[in-house]
């Protein structure tokens, strides 16, 4: 494929963009980048298209020219100087990009696309391919070496094939096909295993959700039993060539537990394993690190790592990232290694180096993560995610009081994290903001053991639904409000109680 054809296709994506905007880009960014666009002026354009669209600006040759007229590359000349520098009519060169392929639609960015993308990955090959020759002259590398070459190439041989428009009748053939491969339905559904929240949270590919709270009110616990119930449980493994289930010698079909990798900005790994081992033996933090011997601490290690290997093999934890790159490498990693994730959990929003550069508006950065999380990690990967989020200080009222009682409008760059998230759900915790009375069906009762989960937003269900958990405070577990009451808990203030141990916590889910 020669380079006039690849700049061809360059410049009549940018030219259908100019034509049609932000539906236009709304195709174009699922799969191209600003590496795609080898000529300068082509990847400046691209570049202050794409700061349009992701600031939700209106994009044509007015808007794109001025963008191109106040920013400068790395050299800090005016980008749009570069459009036309031989003759120095850069406006000229703009309008003769829009009128290039003023005829096509925005089906034809499919084609076009498919151009750059195959060439581009084409001399990824070659470069990777290159440097693994270069590298292993003379017999000298190691293995390690090696690989991290490859590694370093994950991301740009995962992207997610490109898809022309299917008609209804294919939409519903893979619909069936899903609900065929297991007697569970679809299996990219994906419930939570909550009492109550499962009535109302379902995960699926492609989606977010965000779970937020102020500090102390249960919104780590919350995130961690969910990917700790998804990973208990399994599914069919399904052969990508026949779209079938996988049989094994014996003719029986295949089942694997489903795969979870939980990104811990804020607790080592260690810390996370140690929470997870405290909940199995009914014991707190506390008394796990320093009132038990260390004969008895790796019993106990013992025995969780062999109930782990047996109903949780696929949870993996990472705390070493520290950006939105680490965390998509982590997970293009996984991803490669074992062909699919079921859930990513961002644990928290705030930890990650770009939400907390101080020079980006705040409104800004939070849309930038969101909408990376949600496209990059979620779309391109097909899984769910989860990211959880501090609140903004709570306000007071007329009288001065706090309003603790979490809203959409307390959530950190809020009108970009309720647009791409498919849930927005709080954690309130009132025992937590030393409100220790508080009523349920019109009852008064102790707040000590309850925890309030408010559905704030739901794409595909039913908004501003508030939930009444159980909640063992020394473990941070959510439980149904009936053991609670059942225990006749629900009005004690005494937090010295110890529950019984939480048999299904080492159980497989459904």
């Amino acid at each position: 494929m020669g380079d006039t054809t690849y700049s061809t296709a360059q410049r009549a994506i940018l030219s259908i963009i100019l034509n049609h905007g932000s539906e236009a880009m709304e195709v174009a960014d699922k799969y191209l980048e600003e590496p795609h666009f080898t000529e300068l002026r082509y990847k400046m354009m691209w570049r202050n298209i794409k700061w349009l669209y992701d600031n939700d600006h209106e994009i044509n040759e007015i808007t794109v020219e001025n963008s191109m007229l106040v920013n400068r590359d790395s050299t800090g000349q005016v980008v749009f100087d570069l459009l036309n520098p031989r003759t120095g009519e850069h406006r000229q060169e703009l309008m003769a990009i829009k009128e290039f392929r003023t005829n096509d639609n925005i089906s034809c960015l499919n084609s076009y696309m498919d151009i750059i993308l195959d060439k581009f990955q084409v001399e990824k090959y070659l470069d990777m391919g290159t440097r693994i020759v270069e590298k292993a002259k003379g017999g000298k590398a190691t293995a390690g070496q090696l690989q991290s070459i490859v590694n370093s190439f994950y991301s740009f041989f995962t992207q997610r094939d490109r898809k022309q428009p299917r008609s209804l009748m294919d939409i519903a053939e893979t619909l069936i096909q899903k609900n065929k491969a297991s007697d569970e339905g679809d299996q990219s559904v994906i419930h939570p295993n909550i009492h109550a929240l499962n009535d109302y949270v379902w995960f699926t590919p492609g989606n977010q959700t965000v779970i937020a709270g102020d500090t102390g009110h249960g919104k780590t616990s919350l995130a961690l039993q969910i990917a700790w119930n998804i990973a208990k449980q399994k599914k069919k493994v399904i052969d990508l060539d026949t779209g079938k289930p996988l049989l094994n010698d014996a003719g029986k079909e295949v089942w694997s537990h489903r795969r979870v990798l939980f990104f811990s900005l804020e607790m080592s790994e260690g810390e996370m394993l140690s929470k997870l081992c405290c909940i199995e033996n009914n014991i707190t933090m506390q008394h796990f690190m320093t009132k038990i011997s260390p004969k008895e601490k790796i019993e106990m290690l013992e025995a969780f790592k062999k109930s782990v290997a047996l109903v949780a093999p696929n949870f993996y934890i990472d705390y070493t990232a520290d950006t939105l790159k680490d965390v998509e490498n982590k997970c293009r990693q996984l991803y490669n290694l074992s062909g699919g994730l079921d859930l990513v959990v961002v644990d928290y929003l705030q930890l990650l180096a770009e939400v907390k550069e101080a020079k980006v508006r705040e409104d800004q950065k939070y849309r930038e993560a969101s909408r990376f999380l949600k496209k990059r990690i979620a779309g391109r990967m097909e899984t769910h995610t989860i990211v959880l989020s501090q609140l903004n200080t709570a306000p007071k009222d007329a009288t001065g009081a706090t309003m603790h009682r979490p809203t959409l409008e307390r959530l950190f760059g809020s009108s970009a994290m309720k647009q791409d998230a498919t849930h927005v759900i709080f954690v309130y915790r009132e025992w937590a903001v030393e409100i220790k009375n508080t009523t349920f069906k019109n009852e008064t009762i102790s707040s000590l053991y309850v925890n309030r989960i408010l559905l704030a937003k739901h794409r595909f269900g039913n908004n501003q639904v508030e939930l009444v958990l159980g909640f063992i405070p020394y473990l941070s577990y959510f439980v149904p409000f009936k053991v609670i009451r059942d225990a006749n808990l629900h009005t004690s203030k005494d937090a010295t109680i110890v529950f019984p141990k939480i048999t299904e916590f080492m159980e497989e889910s459904a």
